[in-house]
């Protein structure tokens, strides 16, 4: 059944891609005779991976195994506002009988950024373990980021973004650590060495040495798309997401400092907990990529000066 789930995220994930999920006058949905629904889809992905045979999913039924997962993950979408039912334009009820649906704006840059499926409980601590495995980041995030989705599960969802602020704290701290030891800090005097120096300066906050930490690496990319970004070499890819793919966790460590902690005012909705932790596997990867790549430049690449 969880094999069907990745299955069925994963055909999600293509759709969300495509160009028929920006345009709003057209829709995707759960069943029908047409192949690009998401039961359609779904089993030729898990019959490729030798998971259901051939006419598994003909019909909508809860003994269907592979039935339920699409269902799954199409009311975890639903959830965490990736998609919207039905379509703009259309009644609320228009092909309902069928799931139609559109993507969001968020769903479309979230899909195509890497997800994980949080109604499988076993699910998101085995992906943050891959990632640990492969890496330098310290196991113990995977006991906090299981219990940061058993809370978000059973609705604490202060208690989560708390355990989110904690789990990915010590790995924020750490890439500004590799800012410390740049071989080319900016030039004393600029805006970008009093980026740098708050960045890197221990004393200091730490969502202020957070913020500073972004323009610096947003800067290091600019000067590296000057000299590389003509030829779109593979290592490219580590910096594509900066800032946006990480920039979120500083706001998590904040707020699991601050207003979780401390401010009942504050009202945090499961969708925007749900994303933070269901893209926290592909965080850590930009995070962990982003250390190699200061720490170790690829072959021909020099750090620049920004």
């Amino acid at each position: 059944m969880e094999q069907m789930e990745r299955c069925a995220w994963d055909a999600l994930q293509e759709q969300a891609r495509s160009e028929q999920a920006a345009n709003l006058r057209e829709s995707f949905s759960v069943k029908g005779a047409e192949d690009g629904s998401l039961l359609k889809a779904t089993e030729q992905i898990c019959r490729k991976a030798g998971l259901v045979p051939s006419g598994a999913a003909q019909a909508m039924s809860r003994e269907n195994d592979l039935c339920r997962a699409v269902l799954y993950v199409y009311y975890d979408a639903l959830h965490l506002g990736l998609i919207i039912p039905g379509m703009i334009g259309q009644d609320l009820n228009w092909n309902a009988s069928n799931g139609a649906y559109q993507f969001t704006e968020r769903g479309r840059r979230f899909l195509s950024s890497g997800e994980v499926s949080l109604s499988s409980p076993g699910l998101l601590p085995n992906r943050v373990r891959e990632v640990v495995d492969s890496t330098a980041i310290s196991p113990a995030l995977i006991p906090l980021t299981s219990e940061a989705q058993r809370c978000w599960a059973m609705g604490c969802l202060r208690a989560a973004m708390v355990l989110i602020g904690l789990s990915v704290e010590d790995v924020c701290t750490e890439l500004l650590g590799a800012l410390r030891t740049y071989p080319s800090p900016p030039r004393e005097g600029s805006a970008a060495f009093a980026n740098w120096a708050q960045a890197v300066d221990e004393s200091k906050s730490f969502y202020p040495r957070w913020q500073a930490g972004l323009q610096s690496l947003e800067r290091v990319k600019t000067e590296l798309r000057k000299t590389h970004g003509a030829q779109r070499p593979s290592w490219w890819a580590t910096w594509e997401p900066v800032p946006g793919a990480i920039q979120p966790y500083g706001e998590a460590v904040r707020i699991g400092r601050n207003a979780a902690a401390h401010s009942v005012e504050d009202v945090f909705t499961a969708a925007q907990v749900g994303l933070l932790l269901a893209a926290l596997p592909s965080m850590l990867r930009v995070v962990s990529d982003l250390m190699a790549f200061l720490a170790n430049p690829p072959a021909g690449v020099s750090l620049p000066q920004f």
